[in-house]
């Protein structure tokens, strides 16, 4: 079954791409530093009811896929190395992809979705050194580009990472770091939050945040939707005008279907026919980690979720 992040990239008005982490094998082995049974994955869509088959976008051990982004006349988007070395694989830290050329400004379908995309390509591995990230990893993250810049929003932790470990050591905390570029190649980042994350503990969420979607809510205002919360996990909203300096607007609340009634999170937004739409990564159980997606709806895009139901 597939786990973790999804998220539709820029598409034609006739065909939409899902990409997702999918992972092989036995569930209770999810936790087991094998890189193997982790890809990142694509379907493709018309209607968000009849999909595709599923087809591999990167090598194995590589997860957390975001949207796609425009940047310097190419498309790319950005993943992580999973396991990752705190988790016995064999790298860590952030990655990502461009589109190929023969594949730009087309609609084709052909060829697989692994033939479409660059080698992964490492960057912004300075993440993995900051001071508050303490556990040395880099995961989650999320490209937005505005005023000629290219943000990078990604997560750190602190703590044992390991989940067999927690029962024994410091409880692994997660924290959302944040860095901007205006380099092509990606090689040149600047870290706005070396000295400290840009979220992370709260009240609601003594074990921090992961997996954000941000998106632009209008002309003066952008909006983030992340996963608050690991042991009880709950979707929270911010607002910013800016991209660096945000207000924390609480837990959102979205109604309960049985593919989330164990736990649900890793949103991904988007704008289209005046609406606001969210993906939404689901688990009926945590016994097999049994996943789905889910589609949501608003009209303003930071209240009343409703469910889209076909």
């Amino acid at each position: 079954g597939g786990v973790a992040r999804a998220s539709p990239p820029p598409h034609t008005a006739t065909e939409l791409t899902l990409f997702f982490t999918h992972f092989r094998g036995n569930p209770r082995r999810l936790f087991a530093g094998e890189t193997a049974p982790y890809t990142v994955r694509a379907v493709r869509t018309r209607d968000w009811r009849h999909f595709s088959d599923a087809e591999d976008v990167t090598p194995q051990g590589y997860a957390s896929p975001d949207g796609a982004v425009e940047w310097h006349q190419h498309t790319l988007f950005a993943f992580q190395a999973y396991p990752d070395k705190v988790l016995g694989g064999p790298k860590s830290g952030l990655y990502y992809s461009t589109l190929k050329k023969h594949f730009v400004n087309s609609s084709k379908s052909d060829g697989s979705p692994a033939s479409r995309w660059t080698t992964p390509k490492p960057f912004l591995k300075e993440a993995l050194s900051l001071e508050w990230n303490s556990a040395r990893r880099a995961i989650d993250p999320t490209f937005v580009v505005h005023n000629d810049t290219l943000h990078c929003f990604f997560v750190g932790s602190d703590g044992d990472a390991q989940p067999r470990k927690q029962k024994h050591g410091k409880r692994r905390i997660n924290m959302l770091g944040h860095a901007i570029s205006t380099d092509p190649e990606l090689k040149k980042w600047t870290v706005l939050t070396k000295e400290k994350p840009l979220l992370g503990v709260s009240e609601r969420a003594p074990d921090g945040v992961e997996n954000v979607a941000i998106f632009r809510r209008n002309s003066s205002s952008f909006v983030m939707i992340y996963s608050e919360g690991l042991a009880q996990q709950h979707l929270a909203i911010a607002i910013s005008s800016d991209l660096r300096d945000w207000t924390q607007l609480g837990k959102l609340e979205i109604e309960i279907e049985p593919w989330s009634s164990a736990r649900f999170g890793a949103p991904f937004v988007w704008a289209e026919a005046g609406c606001f739409f969210m993906l939404l990564m689901g688990e009926s159980e945590q016994e097999t980690h049994a996943s789905a997606f889910g589609l949501f709806s608003s009209t303003d895009g930071i209240s009343n979720w409703r469910p889209v139901r076909s």
